[in-house]
């Protein structure tokens, strides 16, 4: 909320204001995460190529793409949709098994799509809170990029009320600048990340890793 605010205008103490103004949000309250599990809720039994059809989707809005990042589950690993991938000329990048934070930004993603769009419905501002979200989300700065996600993907910004404001901004977006905030936004994580170690492997060493070939008995081989 601050860095969309920032963006389009300014007065002492705005920060502190947007941050009060949050804090007097009843459906942010009602929605502060808590240590409590949910009931399960299993997902429907997806129908055969339904990976394939949803990347299929975005290809068609966006054109092909270089590399796909996800985790190891089944349909991401499944001969199908890796002659799919093969066929396009796309590298499929798997996470680490076991390591969630390998794939940080998505997970990140997810959370505060889900905590956000429940703030929406609650809001009941549109018979279409998804897109509502959505849109209010693409727009906004990223925190490590200082460039929206609509900015960084289409090389230019969605118009807004708030462009209303300023009707002769410029709406591209710096290749350059985003580069150059990500890479400072990521030499920072490495200050602050808890991780001490730092190995060097070479060809032909012996290493233990873990097996996660069964995922209810995870051990390590050589």
């Amino acid at each position: 909320m601050k860095g969309l605010a920032r963006a389009y205008v300014w007065w002492p103490g705005l920060d502190k204001d947007v941050e009060e103004k949050a804090r007097e949000c009843q459906y942010c309250l009602q929605e502060q995460p808590s240590p409590a599990l949910s009931k399960l809720v299993p997902w429907p039994v997806p129908e055969p190529n339904f990976t394939i059809e949803r990347t299929m989707e975005c290809i068609a809005r966006f054109g092909l793409v270089d590399t796909v990042v996800s985790d190891n589950g089944t349909q991401f690993t499944a001969g199908k949709f890796q002659s799919f991938l093969m066929a396009n000329g796309i590298r499929h990048c798997p996470t680490a098994p076991g390591h969630p934070a390998t794939n940080g930004a998505a997970e990140n993603f997810v959370k505060t799509f889900k905590a956000s769009l429940k703030k929406t419905l609650l809001e009941k501002r549109s018979k279409n809170p998804y897109e509502v979200w959505v849109w209010e989300y693409r727009k906004t700065p990223h925190c490590s990029s200082k460039i929206s996600p609509a900015a960084a993907m289409l090389g230019r910004e969605l118009i807004t009320n708030f462009d209303r404001l300023i009707p002769c901004k410029s709406q591209v977006s710096d290749s350059a600048a985003l580069r150059k905030n990500l890479q400072r936004a990521q030499a920072k994580q490495r200050v602050y990340h808890k991780g001490i170690r730092s190995n060097s492997f070479q060809r032909g060493d012996n290493v233990l890793v873990r097996d996660y070939t069964d995922p209810n008995h995870a051990g390590r081989k050589q």
